[in-house]
C-alpha cells in the first residue's frame, strides 16, 4: 500500500517593514532551522525543506502574495506541508508568524514554533495559530513530533484537532500545547546536551535561497548574565573535531568560504583556562585545514571587548581566518555598563578597541543607547543626589567615543525589553512598558522606544539615538570613497601590476586587499549606510508609529 507523502516545511518569517538588515539577510539564513531540518531529514518517509522569507532569490517562485511576500495559501495548495515549523526567536517577526501560522492551521497542517521569544510566551503562541511550542532544543522536539505523527498514522488514526491532537502532542518532550482547554507542558525525556553530535548542517534543504555566508556554531548558551539578554543557558561545547567536521563538510559540499560563527561569545568564558586552551586548539585546527586545502576561509565571530588583552588569542584568531569581530560595547557610560552587568568600565574601552584594530580585525561595534535607568536612580537624580546627564549629553559621549575608538562600523540601537529577560521584568514592575495594544512586537527591533525613559520623552530618546547613526553614516563619506578610487587605488594597486611580468599574481591580490581594507571598505559601507538610514526615515515618516507612541504614552498617564 502506497503511503501518503509527508512534508515538513520550516519557515523563517519575513522581517518587519522597518528592518534595516534585509540586505545581509539575503546572503544567509537562520542556523537554528537548518539544524532542525538536518536532524529531521534523517527520518524515513518524510521530505524536509526550509523557506527563508528574507532570502528568496527567485522572484517568480515561490508564489507571491502581491505584497512582496510569499503566498503560503498557494504554496500549500501546490506543495502541501504536513507540519509547518517556525523560527520564533526574533520578537519583531512574531506578528508575521501569527499571520502565516493561522493560514497553515486553517489548511490542516500541524504548526510548531521554537525559539527564545516563543518559549518565553507559549500561551500567546498557542492563541495565535500555533499548535505546539518547543521549549528547549528544537531538534529533539521535532523528531518527537514526527515520530508521534507516524505512530498515529500507522494505527489508522490521523491526528485531528481536539482530543486526538492533544494525545498526539503528549509524546513530544519539553513542549507546550493546549489539553482540555488548559496549557500543558511535557517534561524532558532525558538530559540532552544541546551540542551533541546532530547531523551536519545541510544547507541543501533550503529552497529558493542563495547562501553566501554560512552560519555555524561551536557552542550554545552564554557564560555571562547581561540584564537585557534572553540567553541564559549553561555553556555547552561541541568537541573541536566536530566543529571542524562542519567546516569541512560545508566547504567540500557547498564551496563555503565565508562563515559566521553564531555563538554569543566565541570560546565561552575565555578567562577560564580550560575554555581558553580549547579555543586555541580549535584555532590551530582551522589553520591546519586551510593550509591543507590551500584556501583562506573567512570567519566572523561575536566576542567580548576585553579579550583584546590576550595577544596570543588575537594572533591565533587572525591566522585561523577570523577577519571580522562583532563586539557588544553597549555603552561608553559607566553607570549604564553597571546596570547592564557588563563587568567592566569605560576607561579601558578605547584602548581595547584600538588593540583589536591594530591586530588587523574589522570591528563592528554594537551599542545600546539610553539604557533605562532604575527607578531609584531616577529618584536620586531628581533629588540632586547625583549629577544628571541630559539625553543630548549622552549622545555626545557616544559620538565622541565612536570617533576616538576608530571602530570600522557601528550599530546603535535602543534597549529592547525582550520576553524572558530581567530587563523586561524590571520595566514591567516599574510600570514603564508601553502596552502591546499600541506598540506591538513588530517594533521590537531596537529602532523604536518601547518604554517610558522617564529622564526624557521617548521622542527625544529616539531622535538622539538617530543623531549618532546619522553622524557615523553620512553623505560626506562619498568624498572619501571617491578619493579612495581616484587616488589611493592607482597609488597602491597599479605599481603591483608590474609583477605580472614575473607571473606573481599574489602581489596584485595583496595590494588590492590592502587598498580595500585601509581606504575603501569602511568608507563605502558608511556611505551606503547613509542611503539605508534615509530610506528608513522615509518609511518612518509615512508610518503610524508616532500616533501609536502618543497613544502608548497616554495609556501610561503621560499626557
Amino acid at each position: 500500500m502506497k503511503t501518503a507523502r509527508k512534508l515538513l516545511r520550516l519557515i523563517v518569517p519575513a522581517y518587519s517593514e522597518f528592518n534595516i538588515y534585509t540586505s545581509i539577510a539575503k546572503k544567509t539564513t537562520c542556523l537554528g532551522l537548518v539544524a532542525v531540518a538536518s536532524a529531521a531529514n534523517k527520518v524515513p518517509g518524510w521530505e524536509v525543506e526550509i523557506i527563508d522569507e528574507n532570502n528568496c532569490a527567485n522572484r517568480a517562485w515561490p508564489p507571491n502574495a502581491g505584497d512582496g511576500r510569499i503566498d503560503h495559501r498557494e504554496l500549500q495548495r501546490l506543495r502541501p506541508a504536513t507540519i509547518a515549523g517556525f523560527y520564533g526567536s526574533m520578537s519583531s517577526c512574531i506578528p508575521r508568524i501569527y499571520k502565516v501560522a493561522k493560514i497553515y492551521q486553517q489548511l490542516g497542517a500541524v504548526t510548531i514554533v521554537g525559539g527564545y521569544h516563543a518559549r518565553s510566551l507559549p500561551q500567546d503562541m498557542l492563541d495565535n495559530g500555533l499548535d505546539i511550542v518547543a521549549l528547549d532544543a528544537g531538534e529533539q522536539s521535532m523528531l518527537d513530533l514526527m515520530s508521534a505523527y507516524d505512530s498515529y498514522l500507522q494505527f489508522g488514526y490521523p491526528p485531528q484537532r481536539g482530543i486526538d491532537l492533544a494525545a498526539f502532542f503528549h509524546r513530544v518532550s519539553q513542549a507546550a500545547f493546549m489539553s482540555d482547554g488548559e496549557l500543558f507542558m511535557t517534561p524532558a525525556k532525558s538530559q540532552i546536551e544541546n551540542c551533541q553530535p546532530w547531523p551536519l548542517p545541510d544547507y541543501g534543504l533550503m529552497r529558493y535561497a542563495k547562501i553566501k555566508i554560512y552560519q555555524v556554531n561551536w557552542l550554545r548558551g552564554c557564560p555571562y548574565n547581561c540584564e537585557f539578554c534572553a540567553v541564559k543557558e549553561k555553556v555547552d561545547f561541541a568537541p573541536a573535531e566536530e566543529f571542524m567536521a562542519r567546516i569541512e563538510y560545508l566547504y567540500e559540499k557547498f564551496g563555503a568560504k565565508k562563515f559566521f560563527i553564531v555563538d554569543d561569545h566565541f570560546g565561552g568564558n575565555l578567562d577560564n583556562q580550560k575554555y581558553y586552551d580549547e579555543t586555541i586548539e580549535l584555532l590551530k585546527l582551522l589553520q591546519e585545514y586551510q593550509k591543507r586545502i590551500g584556501k583562506r576561509l573567512s570567519f566572523t565571530i561575536q566576542i567580548r571587548l576585553n579579550q583584546a588583552m590576550k595577544t596570543e588569542l588575537l594572533r591565533e584568531m587572525r591566522l585561523a581566518g577570523i577577519d571580522h569581530v562583532c563586539i557588544g560595547f553597549e555603552s561608553p557610560i559607566d553607570d549604564e555598563l553597571m546596570r547592564m552587568k557588563k563587568g567592566y568600565k569605560s576607561a579601558d574601552m578605547v584602548e581595547w578597541s584600538k588593540m583589536w584594530l591594530k591586530a588587523g580585525f574589522f570591528v563592528h561595534g554594537m551599542f545600546i543607547f539610553g539604557y533605562p535607568e532604575k527607578l531609584e536612580a531616577i529618584n536620586d537624580l531628581k533629588s540632586d543626589k547625583q549629577p544628571k546627564l541630559s539625553i543630548k549629553e549622552r549622545a555626545a559621549i557616544y559620538r565622541r567615543f565612536i570617533k576616538q575608538s576608530k571602530i570600522s562600523t557601528a550599530q546603535v540601537l535602543l534597549a529592547v525589553p525582550l520576553p524572558g529577560t530581567e530587563l523586561r521584568a524590571r520595566l514591567e514592575q516599574e510600570g514603564r512598558l508601553y502596552p502591546l495594544e499600541w506598540i506591538d512586537w513588530e517594533y521590537y527591533d531596537g529602532q523604536f522606544p518601547l518604554y517610558d525613559p522617564l529622564v526624557c520623552s521617548p521622542q527625544e530618546l529616539q531622535q538622539a539615538m538617530g543623531s549618532i547613526m546619522i553622524k557615523f553614516y553620512s553623505f560626506r563619506h562619498l568624498f572619501n570613497v571617491m578619493t579612495s578610487l581616484l587616488f589611493h587605488f592607482p597609488r597602491i594597486v597599479f605599481p603591483s601590476a608590474l609583477t605580472l611580468l614575473t607571473f606573481r599574481v599574489n602581489w596584485i591580490k595583496k595590494a588590492f586587499n590592502d587598498w580595500r581594507d585601509k581606504y575603501f571598505r569602511n568608507e563605502s559601507i558608511r556611505f551606503g549606510g547613509w542611503f539605508i538610514i534615509r530610506l528608513w526615515q522615509k518609511k518612518y515618516r509615512n508610518s503610524d508609529f508616532p500616533n501609536r507612541l502618543k497613544k502608548a504614552q497616554e495609556s501610561l498617564g503621560k499626557k
